[in-house]
């Protein structure tokens, strides 16, 4: 891998991420024009995800260190739970975020390996399912009654964008775009759609981290690996930033359907690439 396509795939995982547009299918997209040994293409999974990991903690760190210290100070403490829950947006916020990541994770076990084998060595699906985010950010921009803010949110909410979350799986249906949209169906405001799914995506990376960690141990190093490596990370993190705030400032005016447009030229293009 040469230091061009580390920046490249690290700028497009981190852009890609945190925008409704798919980092897994542009990633699926990018490895099979920019061609990379196996072992090396886990790892560099691995590296830009740690990337854009940081990339929203960075961002969203007071929210983060707010959530922590709340839900560790009511940890040993069952009997405040009920309260903390009315009354503690953070400590809230904590437990929505359970909830959504559990039933991300039993979906996603349920369907991981058939997607896997439907999508391998599959371009023109992953632009099918591009065709399918398009279509799921264009109905929420379509919709007009959304008031609610977090401190609202219920247990079914959560499940629900957990769920929405683990379809996300399908390589071209965005992560983001998915659970953004859900919550905007559901009735809350475009940010707080979006402030909830950014950090909903923290255990959603750490996941995915862990298990290709430990795929890619098994798998060797090679030194040659490194400056690649490096780089590709450095490049996630600052594109992981930027994205964040460009999609806030996108929601801010109302141009969710942006995204609709890119995926559908983008599907368009896979298309007669990979006739």
């Amino acid at each position: 891998m040469t230091l061009i396509s580390a920046i490249i795939l690290g700028i497009v995982q981190g852009l890609t991420e945190f925008l409704p547009i798919s980092s897994s299918g542009h990633l699926v997209l990018l490895q099979e024009i920019i061609h990379i040994d196996k072992a090396l293409e886990i790892l560099f999974d691995v590296t830009v995800h740690l990337g854009t990991l940081v990339a929203v903690v960075l961002y969203y760190f007071a929210d983060i260190r707010h959530m922590i210290t709340t839900f560790v100070a009511h940890s040993y403490k069952p009997q405040t739970w009920g309260d903390a829950y009315k009354n503690n947006l953070f400590f809230k916020l904590c437990v929505l975020i359970i909830l959504s990541t559990f039933i991300t994770g039993v979906i996603g076990i349920s369907i991981k390996d058939f997607i896997e084998e439907l999508f391998l060595d599959n371009p023109r699906l992953v632009a099918v399912a591009l065709c399918c985010t398009a279509c799921i950010l264009l109905s929420a921009e379509l919709i007009r009654k959304r008031s609610k803010a977090l401190s609202s949110m219920i247990w079914l909410d959560a499940l629900i964008i957990g769920a929405a979350q683990a379809i996300a799986l399908v390589p071209g249906i965005s992560r983001s775009g998915m659970t953004i949209a859900c919550a905007v169906w559901l009735g809350f405001t475009r940010l707080e759609s979006a402030r909830y799914s950014f950090l909903l995506a923290i255990p959603a990376i750490l996941a995915g981290f862990t298990f290709q960690v430990h795929e890619s141990i098994s798998m060797g190093f090679n030194s040659e690996w490194f400056l690649p490596l490096i780089t590709g990370w450095i490049s996630a993190v600052i594109a992981g930033i930027v994205a964040i705030k460009l999609i806030l400032l996108i929601l801010k005016d109302n141009r969710l359907h942006w995204f609709s447009l890119y995926c559908v030229a983008v599907a368009i293009a896979v298309f007669m690439y990979f006739r």
